[in-house]
């Protein structure tokens, strides 16, 4: 019941779409990565998913801030 009905009727389920669907948090690499991977440009088709979930998502910044 976690998959969408029709994938399952045409033999597809994405199966990162469904993470993506049911995490709680969803993290990229950087907070501008986040960004863009809610493009169309960018978002490989899960972009729609992405915008709705937008509040679950946050881009961490790789690397050690030595000054802090």
């Amino acid at each position: 019941h976690l998959f969408d009905q029709d994938d399952l009727r045409r033999g597809c389920v994405n199966f990162l779409r469904t993470g993506l669907l049911y995490t709680d948090l969803i993290t990229t690499v950087s907070p501008t990565y986040a960004r863009e991977i809610r493009t169309d440009a960018y978002g490989m088709g899960l972009d729609p998913l992405l915008r709705a979930r937008s509040d679950r998502l946050a881009g961490i910044l790789n690397g050690v801030d030595y000054d802090e």
